[in-house]
């Protein structure tokens, strides 16, 4: 009797045995084949970044890729200096039911083959290979399908789970485990991560990542607008561009008395000799006429000395460049330039794209 019972016992702890590795297989059938380096598997690398694509998100796209990937989404940016700290550029989400398979070539390079994308026919293939800075994208597009195609039909393919509660079989040939393990070494492993009416996967890291890259673009995008932006100083709550647009209204208007003010006592003799070698004397006592068209500063330059310079335009017709300084408790225009190329020191010319209100040169 006690023999009987040791071996019902036993029976049941093989078979528990047994319920327990199919369970646990069962279980692995979607997980991937990639190990987690630096706190992400390969498809969630992969993942993130087609995500990044439906959003038109470069900055987690740069930071998913290699060099090469790098260098291409730079070149699509109008002004990669701060577009590659964007963020979404679309409030939208990879589609709910895509399907997502992965087909593991080594333990350092995987392949991710994503279907049913955001117009429901699209598709992509991305290939995800380890660095030492953890997984990245090495390439995605036609050439990685290109590539992918041509290693399934060199190594073949096993589909994790095929042996799941039932045998494989070859023809009529039922193979043993030794020979289904050489299968699968010497094949692209595929798993599918996420079918067509599974959930969507890693939706928490996709939460996380928008947070941080939204963040980011709001940043971002406040440096930029500050760099096209003049310089912000004030004098008496006037900004020096501020202080050359009006300088050259009144130097348009031929209000020279005005335009006096605004101007060292140097250059107004300058002004004066000018004039009158060109037959044109100037009245410093007139008070002009005002004449139509929006004024604009529409470059800017930091020079030596805190001397900043502005080329002024009224409607990109009339032009001038001043050079403004501080004199005392007010900014002073010390000289003017008919081009960028009479200023004898070398300066960096910043095209401006907002002016010192904050608005949008038009």
């Amino acid at each position: 009797m006690r023999d009987k019972l040791l071996l019902i016992v036993m029976i049941i702890g093989i078979l528990s045995v047994g319920c327990s590795n199919e369970a646990e297989e069962m279980e692995n059938i979607h997980k991937t084949e990639g190990a987690s380096i630096q706190g992400f598997t390969p498809d969630q690398i992969a993942v993130l970044y087609q995500n990044a694509k439906v959003q038109n998100n470069p900055r987690r796209q740069l930071a998913l890729s290699t060099s090469d990937i790098e260098s291409d989404i730079l070149k699509g940016l109008e002004d990669p200096k701060f577009e590659k700290d964007f963020g979404p550029k679309k409030d939208t989400q990879l589609s709910s039911s895509y399907n997502l398979t992965e087909y593991k070539l080594n333990d350092s390079i995987f392949f991710y083959q994503f279907e049913n994308l955001e117009s429901g026919s699209d598709s992509d293939r991305i290939k995800v290979v380890k660095t030492p800075k953890g997984w990245k994208i090495a390439s995605h597009g036609y050439d990685t399908k290109k590539e992918l195609n041509k290693l399934i039909e060199q190594k073949g393919t096993y589909f994790k789970g095929n042996n799941v509660g039932h045998e494989i079989y070859e023809g009529d040939v039922e193979l043993s485990d030794e020979e289904i393990e050489k299968i699968k070494q010497h094949s692209m492993v595929a798993t599918i991560i996420k079918d067509y009416a599974d959930q969507p996967v890693y939706q928490d890291l996709i939460n996380k990542a928008n947070e941080e890259d939204k963040k980011a673009d709001t940043i971002a995008k406040e440096n930029q607008k500050k760099y096209y932006s003049p310089s912000d100083d004030e004098i008496n709550g006037v900004t020096r561009a501020e202080f050359a647009t009006k300088a050259f209204r009144a130097e348009l208007d031929k209000n020279y008395r005005e335009f006096a003010k605004f101007i060292t006592s140097e250059l107004k003799t300058k002004y004066t000799k000018e004039k009158e070698n060109s037959w044109r004397k100037i009245d410093w006592n007139s008070s002009g006429e005002e004449e139509e068209g929006l004024i604009t500063v529409v470059q800017e330059a930091e020079g030596k000395n805190d001397n900043f310079f502005y080329k002024v335009t009224r409607a990109y017709w009339d032009t001038n460049i001043y050079e403004v300084s501080k004199s005392n408790s007010n900014w002073i225009v010390v000289e003017d330039y008919t081009g960028w190329d009479k200023i004898q020191e070398k300066v960096e010319i910043k095209e401006l794209v907002y002016d010192w209100n904050g608005d949008k040169i038009k």
